[in-house]
């Protein structure tokens, strides 16, 4: 089960410290290990289940046909689609043009001898019924790209043919999880209602849910898990707490309510106070990513000379080393370093302080008495919305004296998140001048709801809130949608990072982390995907050795 989506959507980089000094004691392998994630959570029907908390405990219960996960011993961060509960990568049939002619065959190959949690033979029965459950009427399931598909056919207990009408580009995120035929088949119309199997599901990952109470879920080792990974997990319990926020949960972890702790874009000053208390912190780099959107209907805004020398201003490199001592990326595009889709020859703009006063100039703006550019007796200043959290203030503060040395005034506009995200709020509305807020990557590259002016809804997230236009840009995000080819799609991509460079709706800054703190004392062996969750890989962790007197 994969995270992703757009705004609000390896090898891991440890950044580990040794428990200070009298600190550690002889340890041995705890009955249940406390984990702690920030959300709530509703359903654990992995077809119904959404937002971060569900999916870290789906992480380590739902095993699915493939995953995007971590290239092991790569020297930076790399992901790949690999098989899961298949034997092998699918194999692909595209037969006449892309697009919504074409006819498209996917064979999927399971390893044989896999299990449900309950004992049961996990067959391509389960892969057909998935299907059917996901475009019953009332399921209530994300149906993109299962809608494409015509039929399944089961040759044998442990292959499944997809038929599908048309291409669908994003094909590798289809059957992230599984459902059972043998446990539900019987009540296929109703499996978005069944509360029983919402809150305890069988399982295809290395763990089951063995409780769920509201803010607690108790996972149990899977007895029937024979997964990729290796062997079944050494912890046989883990104890997953839901916290309000991430203070809420920074403050267990200092006073060990909990031993693992799911963190994001952690602040050098928390990462410093953690790991002088003893604890490690295994960090990687995130798909949220921050950025200024600016809104090209406003006269200022749409001026490319003000938003180049905007961008020219900024020192993210700085910017990123004062609020995570450089752990974060700063960014070109929006798509990442790590992502197939990723076009290198993005040029990386440094500041140029001079080179933003030259082009102001150019564009008839003079410098005023008060260091702040005047054109037509209009200041330059720049209105920036976000909201008030500790990151954006943090942040703000920094670009607002970047800017100021280029003669540009930043005033920040601090709203809640409805007045900015919500349908009567100022992005939906276009009320604003410049937006700072965070955007997340998807499994899949697709960015055509931001920039495809063809495709744009003001009325909700991931729209085109900038107003930006570009025929060229419809047609490439267009055709990389009508692809099954990552190479062809990957190269439409790269065309539109280069235009979104040389137009400027955006200004990228830096991609922040995942971080997990955990206790070293009581347990080792984490491994960190910015797409899996925390507890993806929870089958390797173990106890550590007990200390020698």
């Amino acid at each position: 089960m994969h995270r992703g989506c757009f705004p609000i959507l390896l090898a891991a980089v440890l950044l580990a410290a040794p428990a200070a000094a009298g600190t550690a004691a002889a340890s041995s392998a705890p009955s249940a290990l406390s984990v702690g994630v920030v959300g709530e959570i509703g359903s654990l029907n992995p077809i119904l289940a959404s937002g971060s908390a569900a999916l870290d405990i789906l992480g380590a219960t739902s095993d699915g046909l493939l995953r995007y996960a971590p290239v092991q011993g790569a020297s930076a961060p790399a992901y790949a689609w690999q098989p899961d509960l298949l034997s092998s990568m699918p194999t692909v049939s595209v037969v006449g043009p892309d697009g919504k002619k074409a006819q498209v065959t996917i064979t999927y190959r399971l390893r044989p001898g896999l299990r449900w949690s309950d004992g049961v033979p996990l067959t391509s029965a389960d892969i057909r019924f998935t299907w059917q459950a996901i475009m019953e009427p009332a399921s209530g399931a994300y149906q993109a790209g299962y809608n494409q598909i015509t039929s399944i056919a089961t040759p044998d207990a442990q292959t499944a043919v997809v038929h599908m009408q048309g291409t669908f580009a994003a094909w590798q995120t289809l059957f992230s999880a599984l459902l059972p035929y043998h446990a539900l088949h019987g009540r296929l119309g109703g499996i978005a209602a069944d509360a029983q199997y919402s809150a305890h599901p069988l399982a295809t990952g290395p763990y089951a849910v063995q409780s769920f109470t509201g803010d607690t879920v108790e996972l149990a080792a899977n007895p029937f898990y024979a997964g990729q990974d290796g062997p079944r997990p050494t912890l046989q319990q883990l104890d997953v707490t839901f916290y309000p926020s991430q203070p809420a949960l920074l403050a267990a972890l200092r006073s060990h309510q909990v031993a693992v702790a799911d963190l994001l874009a952690l602040g050098q000053s928390d990462l410093q106070s953690l790991m002088s208390a003893g604890l490690s912190v295994a960090s990687t780099p995130a798909t949220d990513f921050e950025q200024f959107t600016f809104n090209l209907r406003d006269p200022t805004a749409q001026d490319f000379a003000v938003r180049k020398a905007f961008y020219l201003a900024l020192d993210r490199s700085a910017i990123v080393a004062a609020l995570s001592g450089g752990r974060w990326t700063v960014a070109t595009s929006d798509q990442p370093p790590w992502s197939w889709a990723f076009n290198p020859k993005v040029p990386v703009v440094s500041q140029d302080v001079a080179q933003a006063k030259s082009l102001l100039a150019e564009d008839g703006w003079t410098m005023g008495a008060d260091g702040y550019f005047v054109r037509a007796g209009q200041e330059l200043s720049l209105s920036v919305w976000l909201t008030r959290t500790p990151l954006h203030i943090a942040l703000l503060q920094m670009v607002q004296q970047q800017e100021a040395r280029a003669g540009i005034d930043v005033l920040p506009v601090y709203s809640s998140a409805q007045a900015l995200f919500g349908p009567q709020g100022a992005l939906a509305q276009g009320t604003y001048q410049v937006a700072e807020f965070t955007l997340m990557d998807a499994l899949d590259p697709d960015d055509s709801a931001i920039w495809n002016s063809n495709l744009g809804d003001p009325s909700h997230l991931g729209s085109d809130f900038s107003g930006y236009r570009s025929s060229s840009v419809n047609l490439w995000t267009a055709a990389a949608l009508r692809s099954m080819d990552t190479s062809v799609r990957a190269a439409d991509y790269g065309k539109v990072q280069l235009q979104l460079y040389e137009d400027l709706p955006m200004v990228p800054l830096f991609y922040t982390s995942l971080d997990t703190a955990y206790d070293p004392t009581v347990v080792q062996g984490l491994q960190q995907s910015a797409y899996l969750g925390v507890l993806w890989s929870a089958n390797s962790w173990t106890a550590p050795a007990p200390t020698q007197p």
